[in-house]
């Protein structure tokens, strides 16, 4: 494939990535609001929390190996042995967690209610090979159709769910929501296997198993690390302040973590590549996308970390209630250090591609104590905010430690210039948002906070394009390369 060729198809699958993220997340903010009011709040606890345990369950019974299976099948397409044996200790998992789930079905049934332990151990199978599959199609190449069908899912479940409540009034809630679940997980199942078109090709051996086991340990490292950089602040804000601060932080939590849609599409896009390109030793495409993954995964950081500062506190109270907007200085805090572990998680993607995931997993330890830690000294003095500042903290532990080895392996180009007129234009962007705000007129509904945020996104991009050559001829060069 020539160059002009592969960047336009790299070009096209992240704006067919990003578009179907976006369907996904509105589906889904859309079908919690239905489920809300058709389903008791008892119900729809129990549903939520259900659905939390299959997707903890089935993340741990295959922990690391996904991220071996997607850059393997990114240098090998049709690597049929591989998935014999992932298969293998996928279809072993699942044995083990359905001898225990029936083990312990009285505790399962009192947990949720009647009927929870066929639907739990269907849910933790079909997701477990959902995920699987998944990689395998990323790592295809076909990311695109990885995040339609995620997104297809979704919309599956929600419209499932309603149908069911709506006609099937003899069953309990829980039952119903959970089956319009299983069955949309089936379908999404069942289309993954036919776009992917491999399958295994061989009975795996127990020496096959223990291989695959040992390859993935220091993934597996730190993809813990990666989960419990998402709890462990929240735990521990529970033990020491209780449940209406974890509410306001979560919130928080969540809002910044839209700094990352970029990101994740040009991760699923690009490592497959990155891994491939690898292994076929090609260091020029390997550095040149390398710097892009940077670059762009930080610009709406920067962005959203300046209009956070300026509009955050109004965000906050107006689309979740006045109590919330006590998360304004977290939020600002916590966009901060999104910054850091955006070049955090954007080396570990080119450090697995690197096959270097025993450095990842050794830092990932020591970001981890430094968040457990920190999160532990802080939070009883400062409350939420010190837990934003360990948090954060501890993303920059990471994500410094994570950029020097990586710069160790490979020469990249940090783009300071462009970088500096992204951050530039970012501050820039927040001045004219708060003289707005200050001198014309407030933000006092969700009109108003749409045309902020539109306005701030159109002044940003506008800023990029007008200062930034490089910026510049990549937006000129777009109806060209579509």
């Amino acid at each position: 494939m020539s160059e002009g060729s592969q960047g336009r198809t790299i070009l096209r699958q992240v704006i067919e990535t990003i578009g179907a993220q976006g369907s996904q997340k509105l589906v889904s903010f859309l079908g919690v609001i239905l489920y809300v009011r058709l389903v008791s709040s008892n119900a729809l606890g129990q549903y939520f929390l259900f659905v939390s345990v299959v997707n903890v369950a089935a993340f741990l019974g295959v922990i690391g190996i996904n991220t071996h299976v997607e850059r393997e099948i990114g240098r090998d397409s049709n690597n049929g042995t591989l998935l014999a044996t992932t298969v293998a200790i996928l279809a072993g998992f699942v044995g083990v967690f359905s001898v225990v789930t029936l083990i312990a079905k009285p505790f399962v049934t009192d947990y949720f209610t009647v009927g929870a332990v066929p639907l739990l151990i269907a849910g933790v199978g079909l997701r477990s090979a959902t995920n699987l599959y998944g990689a395998v199609l990323r790592g295809q190449k076909k990311a695109p159709i990885a995040q339609t069908l995620a997104s297809l899912e979704r919309f599956l479940m929600f419209g499932f769910g309603v149908l069911l409540v709506a006609s099937i009034t003899q069953l309990a809630a829980f039952r119903t929501l959970g089956i319009a679940y299983i069955g949309s997980m089936g379908i999404h199942l069942i289309l993954t296997l036919w776009f992917a078109s491999v399958y295994p090709t061989s009975v795996p051996t127990l020496s096959a198993v223990q291989s695959l086991l040992e390859k993935t340990k220091f993934i597996s490292v730190s993809q813990v690390y990666s989960q419990g950089q998402q709890w462990v602040d929240t735990l521990l804000i529970g033990y020491f302040l209780g449940p209406a601060p974890v509410a306001i932080y979560e919130v928080a939590w969540r809002v910044s973590g839209t700094s990352a849609l970029v990101f994740n599409t040009l991760h699923n896009v690009l490592f497959p590549r990155l891994s491939e390109w690898v292994s076929q030793e090609k260091p020029s495409e390997l550095t040149r996308y390398a710097a892009d993954l940077y670059y762009y995964s930080l610009l709406p950081v920067y962005a959203l970390l300046t209009g956070g500062a300026v509009t955050g506190d109004a965000l906050l109270s107006l689309i979740y209630g006045t109590s919330y907007a006590a998360g304004w200085l977290p939020l600002v805090v916590l966009l901060f250090g999104r910054l850091f572990y955006t070049i955090e998680r954007a080396s570990s993607t080119l450090l697995f591609a690197l096959d270097r995931e025993r450095a990842v997993a050794r830092i990932s330890v020591v970001g981890l104590a430094v968040n457990l830690g920190l999160n532990s000294l802080l939070i009883p003095t400062f409350g939420i905010i010190g837990a934003a500042i360990a948090t954060s903290t501890a993303f920059l532990v990471g994500g410094s430690l994570k950029r020097l080895v990586v710069g160790r392996h490979i020469s990249i180009d940090p783009l300071w210039h462009a970088n500096g007129i992204a951050a530039v234009g970012a501050v820039v962007m927040s001045i004219v948002l708060l003289l707005s705000r200050r001198y014309l007129f407030e933000i006092s509904g969700l009109l108003e906070l749409g045309l902020f945020v539109a306005g701030g996104a159109v002044l940003y991009s506008s800023t990029l394009t007008a200062v930034d050559p490089r910026f510049r001829r990549r937006v000129l060069a777009l109806p060209g390369r579509l």
